[in-house]
């Protein structure tokens, strides 16, 4: 056996037990690009790692060119004339909301938006299926199939999201119309985030590679009378944003509350279908002061309650939903999922285990966060931007880093110590390491390999 891993055995043998090798590391934000008109959402091509697209509420989508981190000059879609004239000081929700590619986007160039149009006040929820021109910093935008439109009462609680899931199809997030305890002028008696027979307050699920109404046969809903078959998940009051674990199909919303409280929801991957979130019976865990009506009943056994929640006294007033991380340049951060509140401006971590949120930890603080996404690497960025001021040129796109970067700092955690000596000798003695980024920082001298050399590296950092 080598010498120098002969030593690492032996250094192994005399670190002390019970060292923590994965304490979290002190976040921060770096600005990529700055400028862009109500930046509302942000996503990357499958595997694409030089662009980030990125959607302005007003019905615009740009790339930035993460070579140089600047934004091409010329739009990749502009649908602006398409789109409602939201009015932003107002308490107003609409406009572009969200957008997605196609898995096979490399094959078959197809992008999809979600926008509120121009129709009679206040407009209609339109989704929609672009595809890219010859020009890949380009879309056609005569190319514009419509898959899916309905009806929004109010000009608030519009959801937005759109996310492909693990099985290959499109969920959209859908609120319950807007105005307050879902009843009112559009809003059903037992209120629609539990009347099955419209599609807001829902999530929905659409197969787009089948023949229109692109409705999965196997959607929990089909066929059951009174019901309508694009629904997935019901009870939600305003699924603004919503994600999958990329390694996992594990499926993370962020439900926007009301008076008290915010909260995350969870969903193992495959359980989903059917499921009844709670709104208008619970905000969060709490019953909430609006008749319950005929679906579900405040701490009903066929609710899925929340794994976080928070209160608008200490956490702040409206939750972001984020991303599980399973990038590289962030080590210790593996497998957390990220969120925030938009107003306070609290980002948090936690991580699933066993089906139980833990370490729920506040890292950061960024205001108006708006969205979350990652580039091809699985590097995560936010945007950012107040969505109801005057000001059209405040949006920012921001990548979230380590604050600090020290050689030999295999864990992340901006300390060179014991603990990282630990990962490294387990990493050279084959023991498993359930976080690849710690396994990539490993190779502390950068030869492209891991064996003892990492070692005298870690030891001359010292």
């Amino acid at each position: 056996m080598n010498k120098r891993i002969v030593f690492a055995a032996a250094m192994s043998a005399c670190i002390l037990g019970g060292v923590s090798s994965s304490r979290a590391a002190t976040l921060t934000t770096q600005t990529i690009v700055s400028g862009l008109n109500r930046a509302v959402d942000l996503a990357s091509p499958p595997g694409d790692t030089t662009r980030l697209f990125v959607a302005e509420r007003r019905g615009v989508i740009k790339i930035i060119d993460l070579n140089t981190n600047t934004v091409l000059p010329t739009p990749f879609l502009d649908i602006d004339a398409l789109v409602v004239n939201f009015v932003a000081t107002g308490g107003d929700e609409r406009g572009l909301l969200g957008f997605c590619f196609h898995p096979e986007y490399s094959a078959n160039g197809y992008f999809y938006v979600n926008y509120m149009d121009n129709s009679t006040s206040p407009g209609d929820t339109v989704i929609a299926r672009y595809q890219v021109s010859g020009d890949p910093n380009v879309a056609n935008p005569a190319s514009a199939t419509i898959i899916k439109t309905f009806d929004q009462p109010q000009a608030n609680h519009n959801g937005g999201c759109m996310k492909f899931g693990p099985d290959g199809k499109l969920y959209i997030g859908s609120g319950d119309g807007g105005n307050a305890n879902d009843v009112g002028t559009g809003h059903n008696a037992i209120g629609n985030g539990q009347f099955k027979g419209t599609l807001l307050g829902k999530i929905l699920r659409l197969d787009v590679d089948i023949d229109p109404p692109y409705i999965p046969s196997d959607n929990p809903f089909v066929g059951v009378a009174g019901a309508l078959g694009e629904i997935w998940m019901f009870g939600l009051r305003n699924p603004f944003r919503f994600s999958f674990d990329p390694l996992n199909g594990d499926m993370y919303i962020g439900d926007v509350g009301q008076n008290i409280w915010e909260e995350i929801d969870y969903i193992p991957a495959g359980t989903g279908a059917g499921r009844n979130l709670g709104w208008r019976c619970m905000e969060g865990n709490a019953c909430f002061t609006s008749p319950s009506g005929a679906e579900c009943t405040c701490n009903g056994a066929n609710l899925t309650d929340p794994v976080i929640v928070y209160d608008h006294t200490t956490g702040g007033f409206s939750v972001t939903g984020g991303l599980v991380y399973r990038g590289s340049q962030i080590p210790g951060e593996y497998g957390k999922y990220f969120y925030a509140d938009y107003i306070s401006g609290r980002l948090w971590t936690f991580k699933m285990d066993a089906g139980v949120a833990t370490g729920n930890t506040q890292r950061l603080t960024q205001t108006t966060i708006v969205s979350f996404a990652t580039d091809g690497n699985g590097e995560m960025y936010v945007v950012t931007g107040s969505q109801q001021s005057a000001s059209t040129t405040a949006g920012v796109v921001r990548k979230i880093v380590a604050a600090c970067n020290t050689t030999g700092d295999i864990n992340g955690d901006c300390v060179r110590n014991i603990a990282d000596a630990v990962i490294l000798v387990d990493v050279l003695l084959g023991v498993e390491i359930n976080d690849p980024a710690m396994v990539a920082r490993s190779d502390i001298n950068n030869d492209g390999d891991r064996d003892g050399l990492d070692i005298q590296a870690w030891i001359n950092a010292l």
